[in-house]
């Protein structure tokens, strides 16, 4: 049973590693914490003001690492300054318009011919408004933001097939890492309290590649997702009495069609 303690140390141990893994890549947790809290919190197991205290607790604790980490910085910036070593600032928060930017270059067209997912490309661009512009600064984030706005103006037709194909992509991924885990679940028990944190985990995962390109690097926890979510279901079907009554009922069919078949 979860009482005060158990909430405690489950929300800061749970804390600390959401805001440990954000700070190596920003939202990497998405996935893990939309399931966590789409699996956990619903259930009456817990009482609604320890599931109140379990949510402040990783919250609270998931902003550790990152203060422990900008206070290491801004140290090793009061050190080069102290000593005339140049200090250059960038973004504390991970770049958003370079990847959409770079991403609208999944499909070969005429009007994106200019735009390659490449880091290059989108830096370039920014130094044809301005060269003096530091490499993903809040201006440098700015100008692409109004570049992708002004793309889509232009070519919203494209914009949409292009989204459209980063969705396909993704199902094509899901349908390859998946795979009997798709059929265990068309014939097995279709509980959408069991299943719909996976398809949550799955849909916040998928935002990265949606947002930048569906190659494995980006999708990496969307198909971790749908290969977990494969096993869940399969696990399920072997619990189920689906495959023992199909058993029976071949038996049966066997046993109309020729009685001489059938044994003890």
């Amino acid at each position: 049973s979860w009482n005060l303690k158990i909430c405690l140390t489950s929300g800061c141990a749970i804390g600390v590693l959401f805001g440990f893994l954000h700070s190596i890549r920003s939202f990497s947790f998405l996935g893990a914490g939309v399931f966590f809290f789409t699996t956990l919190l619903p259930k009456n197991i817990i009482r609604w003001n320890l599931k109140l205290l379990l949510i402040l607790s990783v919250l609270i604790a998931g902003a550790i690492p990152g203060f422990i980490l900008d206070t290491m910085c801004k140290k090793t910036d009061a050190y080069f300054e102290r000593n005339g070593l140049p200090v250059e600032r960038s973004q504390k928060k991970h770049v958003l318009w370079h990847q959409v930017y770079i991403g609208l270059g999944l499909l070969n067209h005429p009007a994106n011919s200019h735009i390659q997912y490449e880091d290059s490309s989108a830096a370039q661009k920014v130094k044809e408004y301005n060269p003096e512009v530091a490499y993903c600064s809040a201006e440098y984030e700015a100008i692409l933001q109004n570049e992708v706005m002004d793309f889509i103006k232009k070519n919203f037709s494209l914009f949409l097939i292009t989204l459209f194909a980063k969705i396909g992509l993704l199902l094509g991924f899901f349908i390859k890492f998946a795979n009997v885990g798709i059929l265990s679940f068309i014939y097995g028990e279709k509980c959408l309290r069991k299943n719909l944190p996976f398809l949550l985990a799955l849909i916040g995962e998928s935002l990265f590649s949606i947002i930048a390109v569906p190659i494995h690097e980006y999708a990496l926890g969307y198909i971790v997702t749908s290969t977990l979510w494969a096993f869940f279901v399969i696990d399920e079907l072997f619990k189920s009495n689906f495959l023992r009554i199909n058993f029976l009922k071949s038996r049966a069919r066997k046993a109309i069609m020729n009685p001489k078949n059938l044994t003890r």
